[in-house]
Formats: C-alpha cells, sequence, structure tokens
C-alpha cells in the first residue's frame, strides 16, 4: 500500500507542475541530496532572481523611427522538485517571470516555465512519462523580433530497460504543439495562421548510464 501511496503523490504533483504552467526532460541544477527543504521522499529547493536597468530601445528599430526607452524589471521566483522513493522518481522545475515596463504598461506580462518526469523503476524496464509547458508574452527573437504570445507544449511517453550495469536501451513517442495568439501581426503577417503546428515524434535511445542512476 505505501507504494501505491507514493506513486499517486508522485503523479498528482507532476499533474500540478506541468498543469500550472515547459523537450521535456526536466532539467534541474541542484543535486537533491544537498537542498535544504526535505519532507520525507519530497526535496524543494526555491529561489527567486530579480534584474532590472533601462532598455534605451525597446523595440529594436533604427534611430530615424524614434527609439522608446523604459525602465524594466523581471522577478523570476522558482521552484525545483524531486521525490524519490525505491520505485518512484518525479524530478521537475516550475518557473514565473513577471516582466515589468514603467511607461509601456501594455508590455508588462506574466510568463511561465514548466517541466517534469515522472519514472516507475521496475527492476530492468523503467517507463516514464515527462511533459513541458511554456507560455508567456515576450519578443521571439531575431527572426521574429515582436512581442508576441506564444505557448508551446511537449510530451513523452516512453521506456527504457537495462542491459547491463551501466547500459540501458529505449523507446519513445512523443508530440508537441506550438501555438501563437489569434491575430498576432509581425511585419503584416499572422503568425497564428503561418507558424501554429502540432508534431509527433518517435525513437530508439541509448547510452552507458540509466537515467535513473544519473542523479
Amino acid at each position: 500500500m505505501s507504494g501505491v501511496r507514493n506513486a499517486l503523490i508522485a503523479l498528482t504533483t507532476f499533474v500540478a507542475l506541468v498543469g500550472i504552467g515547459a523537450p521535456a526532460r526536466a532539467q534541474t541544477s541542484t543535486d537533491p541530496n544537498k537542498v535544504r527543504v526535505h519532507f520525507g521522499p519530497l526535496a524543494l529547493q526555491p529561489a527567486v532572481r530579480l534584474t532590472n536597468g533601462v532598455d534605451s530601445n525597446v523595440f529594436n528599430v533604427s534611430e530615424n523611427d524614434n527609439p522608446k526607452s523604459d525602465l524594466t524589471a523581471t522577478a523570476s521566483p522558482a521552484v525545483d522538485v524531486w521525490f524519490r522513493t525505491r520505485r518512484v522518481r518525479l524530478n521537475g522545475r516550475s518557473q514565473l517571470d513577471y516582466a515589468y515596463y514603467k511607461e509601456l504598461s501594455d508590455l508588462r506580462a506574466l510568463n511561465t516555465v514548466n517541466a517534469g518526469r515522472l519514472e516507475l523503476l521496475l527492476n530492468r524496464l523503467t517507463p516514464y512519462v515527462e511533459g513541458s509547458l511554456t507560455k508567456g508574452r515576450n519578443r521571439q527573437g531575431i527572426e521574429i523580433d515582436a512581442f508576441a504570445e506564444r505557448k508551446d507544449e511537449a510530451s513523452r511517453v516512453g521506456a527504457d530497460v537495462r542491459l547491463t550495469g551501466k547500459a540501458y536501451a529505449g523507446l519513445y513517442v512523443g508530440r508537441s504543439r506550438v501555438r501563437y495568439e489569434t491575430d498576432t501581426l509581425y511585419l503584416g503577417t499572422d503568425l497564428a495562421r503561418s507558424l501554429n503546428h502540432t508534431g509527433a515524434v518517435e525513437g530508439r535511445q541509448s547510452d552507458d548510464l540509466h537515467p535513473a542512476e544519473a542523479g
């Protein structure tokens, strides 16, 4: 019964992580054995990052187009999560980014980046599910230099089989989706109509070290 209870706790935590919010294997930068917050098999590493400054050319326009300057700040609370028992392992990360502009209030935005991975350790077989969700409104990059509302989703289900003490092989299937807000225009192009898409992936993988042993 304790194994079932632990699996349910881990699954609930995983759903909460992906539901509030980003390939989808969750990457955490801290050793869970070294974090300060522990509740039995659950470990948490909260953090907050604050940045501020003056952006002298918010919209990246030329000098002839009257560049806009504004005072900006970003607050980024985040938490890394690990849940570990003999048969169940979960790790994930959830982060919020609040972007503040003093004068250009229309650019203020709350962005989220979330990811999680749940593994069941069944002797030589390790089935897993992982997912990610990134949502927000920010500058897209060099090719699309515009503030645009966008949501990226990805999920993957697979299983790894231990071949030797330090080698494994696995199969997986996955799905990804990119969605821009309707009527988001850039240089006269509707980004939703041109760039929204859904994709699927499947494949095999192998390595010299099983992921369940790596952390």
